[in-house]
């Protein structure tokens, strides 16, 4: 089929069955399904990272005017982990807001920032009013080490301390003390990982000009760091890091790097694995260069990178609550698919700050499927599923939908899919009827008690961000108290 002012709708992949006529209204799931005659589909997208704005995106484009899509954010700025997840040296990384502000500009699309699905309203008095919900809300918890001493001071996710340095407003205060310490010990091998091994070793001084939040750049500035340990519990073949974050992690100015040898000796499975996958053997073949290197190179650099493989943490340990060391055994790795394997022989390496960086995972809402296990909403080609059945007019899209892996682009690809498929239940008639009208949700969501920020407001806040930063010779200074966003937003 082909909508008003929009593409024609390519949709094989999403063809479905429903039981019963498409024609006919149908109770289901306490709702009712639309009619194929309903001339504009109401979208709520709940979420306003890169997933949630490329389905909006995708959406606009199929369904041009049969289409009105409504944003939902948490927090009273949008576009998620570009604006709270991205390291705030790589700015290019961060040029996707400009299509994203372009979606959000577009008349059909209106922005409630500061609305907390979930927690101040409820999801099931939000479907009351779209035909169809798209989950995009991603992945905001972490995965943990298991091991004792694990909650002591300086003991953080990678996540919260890169929220932290980002001005991520729920994470401001987080009790980062660099004054103190010498050795910061990373769990992880991944990009997550490098960027913050990357932001605690370069000179504060070339951050100084970049979009970092000041309470982070001030403890920066005060840092004593000189060693970061970065850990991984598997070989060089299996580290998810990129060659291009790891080139630039091993090429700072004034970091020597270390790295054993042996650990970069490879089996038949590792010569397998970087037979098959590009991106992990220039990885390695990059790790392989520095070693050889290495010698010329080390000599005057008053700070180290120390790599380590086939390590596991075991426990923390310190004195007065705060860490000073981790325990870990030396694996190997077994078996198919390849796993660590504890050897029985341990090292201590030094921790004055440990980050974990092995994996974030999302939170469930109440009243919607969420498999425990995996931390994703089960679904089929973004159809949610309970107990295998798709859930009419429910939608998922990005990390909560396949899990935290992927590059921002990933969820292009993620939301052309989503948004086909809602656009083809939407032309068969297999979305809910909404039970309240659109010009009825500002005033639903005042009588939950929500002061929710639209994008004109969020303009505002935007507008003061750069003046702050000129000021101190930044693209902008982050507003990191709700407070004061909604002040500057006109909602004081």
């Amino acid at each position: 089929p082909r909508f008003p002012g929009g593409q024609r709708l390519d949709v094989d992949v999403c063809v479905l069955e429903v039981a019963g006529s498409a024609e006919a209204t149908k109770e289901v799931q306490g709702g009712k399904m639309a009619m194929a005659t309903s001339k504009v589909a109401r979208v709520g997208i709940v979420g306003s990272g890169p997933a949630g704005f490329y389905a909006a995106d995708q959406l606009l484009q199929l369904l041009g005017g049969a289409v009105q899509v409504d944003i939902y954010e948490k927090l009273p700025t949008p576009f998620g982990l570009v604006r709270s997840g991205v390291a705030p040296d790589h700015p290019d990384t961060k040029s996707c807001v400009h299509k994203f502000d372009s979606v959000a500009k577009d008349e059909r699309v209106r922005f409630f920032g500061n609305v907390h699905v979930g927690r101040v309203l409820p999801i099931q008095a939000l479907q009351d009013g779209y035909h169809a919900l798209v989950l995009a809300y991603g992945a905001e918890d972490d995965r943990r080490l298991g091991v004792p001493g694990e909650d002591m001071a300086n003991v953080h996710a990678a996540r919260e301390f890169v929220w932290w340095y980002n001005g991520h407003a729920d994470y401001r205060r987080l009790p980062v003390r660099l004054d103190a310490v010498q050795d910061v010990t990373i769990f992880g091998q991944g990009n997550v990982a490098v960027d913050c091994a990357r932001v605690l070793l370069k000179p504060w001084q070339s951050l100084q000009n970049t979009d970092i939040a000041q309470h982070a750049l001030d403890v920066l500035q005060d840092s004593r760091v000189s060693r970061v340990h970065l850990v991984g519990r598997r070989g060089p073949a299996h580290a998810s890091f990129t060659p291009k974050e790891l080139r630039e992690l091993l090429q700072l100015e004034g970091v020597s790097v270390h790295l054993r040898q042996e650990d970069l000796q490879l089996t038949p499975a590792d010569e397998a694995i970087l037979r098959s996958n590009r991106i992990r053997r220039r990885a390695y073949e990059t790790l392989s260069k520095v070693v050889q290197e290495r010698s010329e190179h080390d000599r005057g650099r008053s700070k180290q990178l120390h790599i380590h493989f086939y390590r596991s943490p075991t426990a923390f340990t310190g004195s007065d609550g705060r860490v000073q060391e981790v325990r870990t055994e030396i694996n190997t790795v077994q078996g198919d698919p390849p796993r660590a394997v504890g050897t029985g022989a341990y090292e201590t390496i030094p921790c004055g700050m440990a980050l974990r960086s092995i994996g974030y995972l999302a939170r469930p809402l109440d009243g919607i499927p969420f498999d425990m296990r995996r931390g994703v909403v089960p679904n089929e080609h973004g159809r949610v599923l309970s107990d295998g059945v798709p859930v009419p007019g429910l939608y998922v899209c990005g990390w909560l939908r396949r899990g935290p892996s992927g590059i921002i682009g990933t969820n292009l690809t993620d939301a052309q899919e989503v948004a086909s498929c809602l656009a083809h239940d939407f032309s068969h008639g297999r979305l809910l009827v909404p039970s309240t009208e659109s010009d009825v949700i500002p005033s639903m969501l005042q009588s939950h008690g929500v002061r929710a920020v639209d994008y004109s407001g969020w303009q505002r806040i935007d507008v003061e961000e750069q003046h702050r930063g000129r000021t101190r010779g930044k693209p902008r200074e982050k507003l990191v108290e709700v407070a004061e966003m909604l002040h500057v937003a006109g909602l004081s």
